[in-house]
């Protein structure tokens, strides 16, 4: 694959750029959910190995893979939530060179141009890179899984590195999320055609991605167990309606309805258009059977067993959506109509994108305003209220979690820098009594209104001052 980059290059900067720019605007702009506080205190750096595999089985309920990697950022660059968003970013960076280099790779035209746009300017994509979650480390081990496998059964590529490269990443997308398995069994398909159309069986596939399955249901067994003993209730799964299946998540994926249908119509036209050039592509018929797929199993898994399908649990769906859309745009033939397409994409990306930045608004608690001024204040007393559980399916969880809600919350908070305060947690509904005057935090997500009621009736304390943010309501009291 030894390509040369159109001379167009220096476009290409600008566009990464200015897609690193709204990701670190993004991370700066909220405060982490109670997810990414998890998250965060899982990926102690001061931690061992094992009281960190603890806590993600009985916290974050996730594979461990994602909060290893964040543990050694961690250790290497500081304990801090600002370094836990700057690790997703740079690994949205490295996401979007490698999409585009798949790209390139795969037409060998101006293609990359498109893949970068799309990567660096999505809305989704942006998000989960601003977010101290696993999703968009998943998407980048996912690319790589099929970078690999483009090589070793595309590219045939005869190189020992690429050959020992590609299970070990099969390995790996596994450790950072079951749903991954959905790019190996559209391995699986893909490799199985190809068998049949050869008329020979390739033993040495097979065997190699048997052993590496066996491997991790081995060492995730533990997890896998825990998975698949979880019922999750309606309100948070729920089966495909009619709202998915005419728009299938685009309009999560890339922003707004209008944006989603835009896409949507887009790949299916591009599709049909250049079918007989996916019928003699090998890419293609990977990527569409890649699609297929993703879409597929876990529709018929929901309707036959339980609801499974989540938006951000198929992040990865987005590789053969954006790939699909970057070449085939360059299969069509008719100038006009390849420049009418590509100006859609670009206008209507960057229109959203304006609207979603004017536009955009706190959607995470905002800790980082209210400690700010909290800061400003004289009482040096802040008592933060935490209850253990605010919904019913989370108690049969929490029935085997050794944490609460208090020590995830606490380990977050401790970690802001220049807060000079007394800090007192707490994971009941009591107020404290020992202080004359103390600031009292109702974090709303997490007590769900009772805190208020609370103080309202407390016959100890009166409001003297409330200062207000989103999700987060901070009260003075005195005596």
């Amino acid at each position: 694959m030894n390509y040369k980059i159109t001379e167009n290059y220096y476009f290409y900067f600008i566009i990464l750029a200015i897609g690193i720019i709204i990701r670190l605007y993004y991370s700066n702009f909220e405060s982490y959910w109670i997810d990414e506080q998890i998250a965060f205190f899982v990926s102690d750096p001061t931690l061992n190995l094992k009281e960190t595999t603890i806590r993600s089985l009985n916290s974050d309920y996730s594979p461990l893979l994602y909060n290893v990697f964040l543990k050694v950022f961690f250790s290497i660059f500081g304990y801090s939530p600002d370094v836990g968003r700057y690790f997703s970013i740079l690994v949205g960076f490295l996401s979007i060179i490698l999409l585009a280099y798949i790209s390139f790779s795969i037409s060998k035209k101006r293609s990359v141009f498109i893949a970068i746009f799309l990567s660096s300017m999505n809305i989704y994509l942006i998000s989960y890179s601003a977010e101290t979650r696993a999703y968009s480390t998943i998407f980048l081990l996912s690319l790589v899984n099929i970078y690999l496998f483009f090589c070793v059964f595309i590219f045939k590529k005869k190189n020992k590195f690429f050959e020992i490269a590609f299970p070990f990443s099969v390995f790996l997308i596994l450790l950072s999320h079951p749903f991954t398995s959905l790019i190996i069994i559209s391995e699986i398909i893909f490799i199985f055609i190809q068998d049949l159309k050869k008329r020979k069986i390739n033993y040495k596939y097979y065997t190699i991605t048997f052993v590496t399955i066996l491997l991790y249901v081995i060492i995730e067994h533990d997890y896998l167990k825990l998975l698949f003993s979880y019922n999750p209730p309606d309100f948070f799964v729920k089966n495909p309606d009619l709202v998915f299946f005419t728009n299938f998540y685009f309009d999560r994926f890339f922003g707004s309805k209008i944006m989603g249908y835009i896409f949507l119509f887009l790949l299916i036209f591009l599709l049909v258009k250049n079918k007989q050039k996916i019928l003699n592509n090998k890419f293609y018929q990977f990527l569409l059977i890649l699609l297929i797929t993703i879409y597929l199993i876990p529709i018929l898994y929901g309707l036959i067993i339980n609801p499974v399908l989540k938006d951000k649990y198929i992040i990865f769906v987005l590789i053969p959506v954006i790939l699909l859309i970057s070449c085939l745009i360059f299969e069509i033939r008719n100038l006009k109509l390849r420049r009418l397409l590509i100006g859609l994409i670009l206008i209507s990306t960057i229109t959203n994108q304006f609207f979603e930045i004017y536009n955009k608004k706190l959607s995470k608690p905002d800790f980082k305003s209210i400690f700010k001024k909290l800061n400003e204040q004289e009482v040096k007393n802040i008592a933060v209220i935490t209850l253990d559980v605010n919904h019913e399916y989370m108690m049969d969880i929490e029935k085997k979690d050794p944490y609460r809600e208090r020590d995830i919350i606490k380990n977050y908070i401790k970690n802001f820098d220049n807060i000079d305060k007394n800090f007192v947690f707490l994971n009941q509904e009591k107020i404290p009594t020992e202080f004359n005057s103390i600031w009292l935090i109702c974090y709303e997500p997490i007590v769900d209104g009772k805190c208020e009621k609370n103080i309202r009736v407390n016959k100890n304390y009166k409001i003297k001052k409330e200062i207000s943010s989103y999700q987060l309501t901070s009260y003075l009291l005195k005596k």
